[in-house]
């Protein structure tokens, strides 16, 4: 793999040109690294990094913050930021749902890379039958300790056929290595008409670019550099759903910034409008 590309979104297998500010905002010019850019507009890193690869970043360090080769923030904090959000992601997919809701409990809901457990926690406290899968055992740990919920270690690709109304991933698409073959997994996972919601961060916007200019966004080269295999933009990613047998129900680029002042939350409203801003959020059903 690491030696051919294909594109999960025009399906060529023509290595693009490199895109180079991209590459300076994650500091890869010391590295074997490049972002290139498709034809179509995906952005991706090459050479490819294997799984095998990755698995020396999802360990305790990126869920407790204390490295500064994985996340630059505390975990346990940055999710509890999140609560709000995912409970209205759970009210809109409950919203779009086609099926009888008098009963939750036989709604089937899946978080996938499901992390300490946050978000089954909220699903099953919003009446769903939720469950998660997540690569790490100390996040599986942690989601045990904290909430005492098994999440399953189970790869993507054996999820239960036809058996979730709702399949969540929160900024886990993007670390894919095979989006098509993992959408395919999704696809098969769900009911008909099921609903999938996927949040991933909108990278390289013109405000990242603007503020790398200025040297305000300047970062050192580590693991967390290379752990998105691809970059999305929100057409990009609507567009690969389309080709894996979804509908896209609504999608929108926003922006999701802790403890913005007023005039900063006012400058990414307007920003939002013009579709620029760090989060792309998609929700889809099953066709």
């Amino acid at each position: 793999m690491k030696n051919k590309f294909f594109c999960p979104s025009c399906e060529s297998s023509s290595l693009g040109r490199v895109d180079l500010q991209p590459t300076k905002i994650l500091n890869l010019e010391k590295s074997i690294y490049r972002v290139l850019k498709c034809s179509c507009g995906l952005r991706y890193l090459w050479p490819r990094v294997e799984d095998e690869q990755l698995t020396e970043l999802y360990n305790v360090d990126y869920f407790s913050g204390t490295s500064d080769d994985t996340t630059p923030q505390d975990y346990s904090i940055t999710v509890k930021t999140r609560y709000k959000k995912f409970n209205l992601c759970i009210e809109k997919l409950k919203s779009y749902l086609t099926y009888n809701m008098d009963d939750l409990q036989n709604i089937n809901f899946l978080d996938i890379g499901a992390g300490t457990g946050d978000m089954v926690f909220l699903a099953k406290s919003a009446g769903l039958n939720a469950n998660g899968l997540e690569f790490s055992s100390f996040a599986r740990a942690k989601a045990l300790d904290n909430f005492e919920i098994n999440l399953s270690s189970k790869d993507i690709s054996e999820i239960e056929k036809d058996h979730y109304h709702m399949i969540h991933t929160n900024h886990v698409f993007e670390h894919f290595n095979q989006p098509l073959k993992e959408l395919k997994h999704i696809h098969d996972g769900l009911k008909s008409g099921g609903l999938l919601y996927i949040e991933i961060p909108m990278q390289f916007h013109i405000i990242q670019r603007f503020k790398h200019l200025l040297n305000k966004d300047r970062r050192s080269y580590n693991l967390h550099s290379i752990h998105h295999p691809f970059f999305y933009n929100e057409k990009v990613l609507c567009d690969i759903l389309k080709k894996c047998g979804f509908v896209v129900i609504e999608s929108n680029t926003l922006t999701r910034t802790n403890n913005m002042s007023k005039l900063k939350s006012v400058f990414w409203k307007i920003a939002s409008i013009l579709s620029v801003g760090n989060i792309i959020e998609v929700y889809a059903k099953k066709s």
